[in-house]
């Protein structure tokens, strides 16, 4: 039998935390270019053209509450960074605001992504029980946001 060929990238191996904490870094990037986009709102300078079509596309894609999408991305992104030593994110909170954010997106139809939920919604539980379900799930995400419960004394 002949010898195998040995690929180039057999030799590059990455662990798992290093991956991790690469994926980590890259979430926290994505959200810190999406919260500097919003201040292009508030600038008349017209040099940054990406963060202006960054902003653009996040205005179209969640309407006025887009600016909780940074925040969520970065919660997400203090997961990836998780020891035993350093547990700064806990896992309910990153849930809770995700359902509070796809709950108020459909409640307020803020956005393509808020019109979607709501329509999706009436079509198959009318509009009154889109209504239901999005205040339903509110509550939810609130409870699982704050780690309580409805019956606290």
């Amino acid at each position: 039998m002949g010898r195998r060929k040995k690929r180039w990238f057999s030799k590059f191996s990455i662990n798992n935390k290093t991956f991790f904490n690469i994926l980590g870094f890259f979430l926290i990037i994505i959200g810190i270019i999406i919260l500097a986009s919003f201040s292009q709102l508030f600038s008349s300078a017209s040099s940054s053209q990406v963060l202006k079509q960054v902003n653009v596309q996040v205005l179209q894609l969640f309407g006025g509450l887009s600016i909780f999408v940074p925040f969520i991305i970065l919660l997400v992104s203090g997961h990836f960074f998780n020891t035993k030593k350093l547990k700064f994110v806990r896992f309910n909170v990153t849930i809770g605001s995700f359902i509070l954010l796809i709950s108020l997106l459909g409640l307020f139809r803020s956005g393509i992504a808020g019109k979607a939920i709501y329509d999706n919604l009436s079509l198959d539980f009318t509009p009154l029980g889109s209504l239901a379900i999005l205040l339903i799930s509110f509550i939810i995400g609130f409870i699982l946001f704050l780690d309580t419960s409805i019956d606290v004394r």
